[in-house]
């Protein structure tokens, strides 16, 4: 039997083969009902798109069966405590957390007061600096 360290520690070690396999991670809390629209909205978008950089979407909830993208889904534990940590640490740029939390600089807000549409949104989440 796994012990809560143990959960910890495999979390932390999955999250690191995940950010040196994938160019960018987006880490949705699908407990908010909008924020797992929007997470819905973002995989079709980007599977519409003929990217050649490997993306990684997780969550705390299930998506529609459809092919969306590379996909992993987190039980609430696992959620939780990557989020802990990237909020301890911000340990990357290619991490993305996307959450119901108010942060009034973030993009959400952008496009809840329509300076951003939903598109221009998810174009300024998939830039790519050079």
């Amino acid at each position: 039997m796994i012990n809560n360290m143990e959960t910890k520690n495999l979390t932390a070690h999955k999250i690191e083969q995940a950010i040196e396999t994938y160019e960018k991670i987006f880490l949705f809390n699908c407990r908010d009902k909008q924020i797992a629209k929007l997470a819905e909205d973002f995989c079709r978008n980007i599977s519409c798109k003929n990217l050649t950089r490997k993306i990684l979407v997780m969550s705390n909830a299930g998506f529609p069966d459809e092919k969306i993208t590379d996909y992993k889904q987190l039980s609430e534990e696992e959620y939780n405590h990557l989020y802990k940590l990237y909020s301890m640490y911000e340990f990357s740029d290619r991490v993305q957390i996307i959450t119901e939390e108010s942060q009034y600089g973030s993009l959400q807000n952008y496009v809840k007061t329509g300076l951003l549409t939903e598109e221009e949104m998810f174009e300024a989440l998939l830039y790519e600096r050079k």
